[in-house]
């Protein structure tokens, strides 16, 4: 499946991406402002319509070229997708990631990562967290789960670090990763000192404060609970005591003399 991404000459679709990209630092949906490019600018990156068809049903939907009805009995009409045979990519994806993408869909793995993973390490062409975040973006917006999957996977097995987690924690949220979550919140509860303590974790935490409240919660977890108070036993001479105290300040009966 691999020698047909390099078969252009029966490729039918083209994918329309920005060349560079407008991704935020942080690898969410909290784009950093893009200049606008002209199509003639564009990077074209092609693709067999069929193996996109067959592999996601995100493109089965884009190219349908007879309006229908879905499930539930509404109308379903078309994308000029269907006709035009090209899709325009968001400007915050790179060639790269769409390119990542596409080795997945046809070959149902990332060559670079098998590398790294064998290797133990960095290698030439490997990918960063960032690009792992925006490739993780990608397939959670064209719904491809076996690929965001993977990226989750990768992500906890290279890329969890205390000055990463941070940006990889506030990606969970916007791209409903929860294996990536758990995975997250258990790495800041281990380095809990280094991580809070890092200028990295504080700026990204501004902008999701609700995903405070997860680790205040498995950092209640952590503390041990302390055991009940006994109430105080009144032993013999507390009685005792007890009973002095009461008799002060009575006033004592004096038995008349006879």
């Amino acid at each position: 499946m691999k020698e047909l991404l390099d078969d252009e000459e029966h490729m039918d679709t083209v994918f329309l991406v920005h060349p560079t990209g407008g991704a935020s630092k942080a690898g969410t949906k909290r784009r950093a402002d893009s200049s606008p490019v002209s199509d003639d600018d564009l990077v074209e990156i092609r693709a067999h319509k069929c193996i996109l068809t067959a592999r996601a049903d995100y493109f089965k939907a884009l190219f349908r070229k007879n309006a229908g009805e879905d499930a539930s009995g509404r109308k379903v009409g078309t994308f000029r997708e269907s006709s035009e045979c090209i899709i325009r990519v968001e400007p915050q994806f790179t060639p790269k990631i769409v390119r990542l993408m596409l080795e997945f869909l046809y070959t149902n793995r990332v060559e670079c990562l098998q590398v790294s993973t064998k290797l133990n390490g960095p290698v030439p062409h490997s990918v960063t967290t960032d690009e792992l975040l925006n490739l993780l973006h990608l397939a959670d917006m064209w719904q491809l789960r076996d690929l965001k999957r993977m990226v989750e996977h990768e992500l906890i097995r290279s890329h969890m670090k205390v000055n990463t987690v941070a940006r990889m924690y506030c990606a969970t949220d916007d791209f409903h990763a929860k294996r990536l979550s758990k995975s997250c919140l258990e790495f800041i509860m281990d380095n809990y000192r280094e991580v809070t303590g890092s200028v990295n974790f504080q700026n990204e935490m501004k902008h999701y404060p609700t995903l405070l409240i997860p680790v205040l919660k498995a950092a209640a977890e952590l503390i041990p609970e302390q055991p009940p108070k006994k109430a105080r036993t009144i032993g013999a001479g507390d009685s005792l005591a007890k009973a002095g105290n009461d008799g002060i300040g009575e006033s004592e009966t004096v038995p008349n003399e006879i």
